[in-house]
């Protein structure tokens, strides 16, 4: 409880908070610094940010057209409609997830400028490489096993997947 505690400092203490501000918010570059180093930067930042509202705005197209656009012929079962919510809400809480790894890579990246290093790589590409593929394949099957359900509404899972003789 009390290393909780030191993370987040009361009202009266602000030495956290302006130790983080003078490290990573408001950073003095010295004349000799290469600045184009720090626009990269923020360009990549900003592309992180710019992945993060693309995913967000394709969930809301997922939602649009598979969960709005249901004119209540869903009669349960494995249809675009239960498919669609899900995987809307995934698209929503990856996109937060590439917006948080982008802010967190910004910020060593930041700091390891100021210290005069450079940080390559890292675990961060990979989850975001993961989780994207994960999306696809799982977002892939599920559209194929509900598009076969919509042509076969009265069959169950197991009539449909098995082979027919």
């Amino acid at each position: 409880m009390a290393k909780l505690l030191r993370c987040f400092p009361g009202a009266g203490n602000r030495q956290w908070i302006d130790h983080f501000w003078a490290r990573n918010v408001s950073v003095v570059i010295s004349a000799d610094d290469d600045l184009r180093n720090y626009y990269a930067l923020e360009r990549t930042f900003l592309a992180y940010i710019r992945t993060s509202i693309a995913l967000s705005l394709t969930a809301v197209m997922v939602t649009q057209f598979y969960v709005l656009s249901d004119n209540g012929s869903n009669q349960g079962g494995f249809t675009f409609h239960s498919v669609g919510k899900p995987l809307a809400c995934t698209l929503v809480g990856i996109s937060i997830v590439v917006a948080l790894v982008g802010l967190v890579r910004y910020l060593r990246q930041q700091a390891a400028m100021v210290l005069g290093k450079a940080l390559t790589g890292g675990g961060d590409l990979l989850l975001i490489g993961v989780l994207f593929c994960l999306v696809r394949s799982v977002s892939f099957s599920a559209f194929a096993i509900a598009a076969m359900f919509s042509q076969l509404p009265n069959r169950s899972i197991s009539q449909c997947l098995s082979p027919r003789l």
